[in-house]
């Protein structure tokens, strides 16, 4: 009964993740009691994720050294320095915790089911997985130098504290789950699979219902605002897809919209659960608003993909 429960969760997680983030919306008492658990929610599906990932795939990819390097490059830095350029039409008309929150999100990582969707949108799901473990051993040190350092950002943290958390969070995932691998094996894990499919997909339910602590009380309060951040959200995530699919469109459609993708879906997760409480309020609703887009997109640019694949 449990394993056939795991197998459906398995095939449904952006429904359940789409569900639980509307239960958080309208039942505010229990996104407020799951709000305490979230770091530690954060924490077990990035560890779970790396689990299940398949490392030959990625040892595969030493040959496309200079490819994954400079995809790489675009997500962690060059995404948001094109984000910061481009928000300087806005300067007057947003927060400064939505400005800064933007930008987090452009110098952040994939979210952890990009190659998942990648391979549901017909594009290169093996890249997207290997841009996605690259750029999350990355991330904890070029985020906070760039955000914080470079660009100016007040994450209420200097940029050694927020590397700090990051490293700490990252780290300690990425170890435990090599660890898990050497010692349980690839045989085993893969005969679970779908056990730790299930698991991850319950946290996300968890992580989604927690997510919304306090959102519902902004758009009572502040319906504009919320319109004004979930449009930005919106926007953000189109205009970083379609860069970065232009920035790469010589080497090939798909390679392209792969790496696009990848620059438009940043890890919010992992940049709230380190989060300190005393940063501009704006942000943490930003990342909970931009999960949106996250999982709305994907079904609407799933027959544009298809479109522009076949061209190819």
């Amino acid at each position: 009964m449990i394993d056939q429960f795991f197998r459906l969760l398995a095939g449904k997680a952006t429904v359940a993740m789409a569900a639980a983030l509307v239960v958080g919306l309208v039942i505010p008492p229990l996104s407020s009691a799951l709000g305490p658990i979230l770091p530690t929610v954060v924490w077990t599906v990035l560890y779970l994720s790396l689990i299940r990932i398949d490392w030959a795939e990625i040892a595969a990819y030493r040959r496309r050294a200079v490819l994954v390097g400079l995809a790489a490059l675009f997500v962690l830095v060059v995404s948001p320095i094109l984000m910061w350029a481009g928000l300087l039409a806005f300067d007057a008309v947003i927060s400064d915790g939505l400005a800064t929150a933007l930008v987090m999100m452009a110098a952040s990582s994939p979210y952890t089911a990009v190659a998942a969707v990648s391979m549901i949108l017909g594009l290169d799901a093996a890249l997207a997985l290997v841009i996605l473990v690259t750029t999350t051993i990355l991330m904890p040190f070029v985020l906070p130098t760039l955000v914080v350092d470079v660009l100016g950002f007040d994450v209420a943290l200097d940029a050694l504290g927020l590397m700090q958390r990051l490293a700490l969070l990252v780290g300690i995932a990425v170890s435990l789950a090599v660890l898990t691998k050497l010692v349980a094996g690839a045989e085993r894990l893969a005969r679970h699979s779908f056990r730790i499919d299930g698991v991850i997909v319950v946290m996300l339910v968890f992580f989604g219902v927690a997510l919304m602590d306090g959102v519902a009380v902004r758009v009572l309060d502040e319906p504009l605002h919320v319109i004004v951040i979930l449009l930005f959200a919106l926007a953000a995530n189109l205009a970083l897809v379609a860069l970065g699919a232009a920035a790469f469109w010589r080497l090939g459609r798909r390679t392209a919209l792969t790496i696009g993708y990848a620059a438009g879906n940043g890890n919010m997760a992992i940049l709230l659960a380190v989060l300190p409480h005393d940063a501009h309020s704006d942000i943490a609703l930003y990342f909970a608003l931009g999960q949106f887009p996250m999982f709305v997109l994907p079904m609407l640019l799933k027959p544009y993909f298809q479109r522009i694949l076949a061209r190819g």
